[in-house]
């Protein structure tokens, strides 16, 4: 099937593991597209001679982190339950070549009224979180936006609210130094 219109479909359940699914399958078909037809050791060697690909799996991936927190949210079947689709096409060298030569992404917000409304032991999306325990220490920051303690925020889940996700990382930061991770990925991708 080569130089012929492909697709990859990943679906599942929630907690099925598509985001890390996806995320494999991007590194092989960009290893395999640098020419590292094997997958394994060659295929790592064959990402760092050539840097344009390492850098590309690189923008590609560095997105996760600012799709996850504008779009993944606690649900009572996952803590970082992704509430959006996601479309990713890549594009290939046509110049005679076979690698990834860009890549663009589309989601699809699936449920919006999670911004405004959830069950009990929900949350809203995470980055609302995220921004609220990574300003807790810098007070100046806070005031300048005009934020409130996380509790004061209703739409939040107010005072009686569920403020914590504990495995909604895979890393296993807090969400302070998610919003560290959040603003390094936001200046990444430009």
């Amino acid at each position: 099937a080569e130089r012929k219109p492909q697709a990859v479909v990943i679906s599942g359940e929630s907690g099925a593991g598509k985001t890390k699914s996806a995320r494999e399958v991007l590194r092989y078909i960009v290893q395999v597209s640098a020419g590292a037809l094997d997958g394994g050791e060659a295929a790592d060697a064959a990402l760092k001679t050539n840097g344009f690909a390492e850098q590309m799996v690189k923008k590609i991936t560095q997105n996760n982190p600012i799709l996850e927190a504008f779009g993944n949210a606690k649900t009572l079947r996952n803590d970082n339950s992704s509430r959006f689709g996601k479309y990713l096409e890549l594009w290939f060298d046509s110049g005679g070549g076979n690698a990834v030569a860009g890549a663009q992404i589309r989601t699809y917000l699936l449920e919006k009224s999670r911004i405004t409304a959830r069950n009990k032991g929900e949350r809203s999306f995470h980055v609302f979180y995220m921004l609220l325990r990574g300003l807790e220490k810098d007070g100046s920051m806070r005031e300048l936006l005009r934020l409130k303690p996380l509790k004061d925020y209703a739409y939040l889940g107010g005072a009686e609210g569920t403020f914590e996700a504990e495995s909604a990382y895979e890393d296993g930061k807090g969400e302070a130094e998610q919003w560290g991770t959040l603003k390094a990925a936001l200046e990444e991708m430009g």
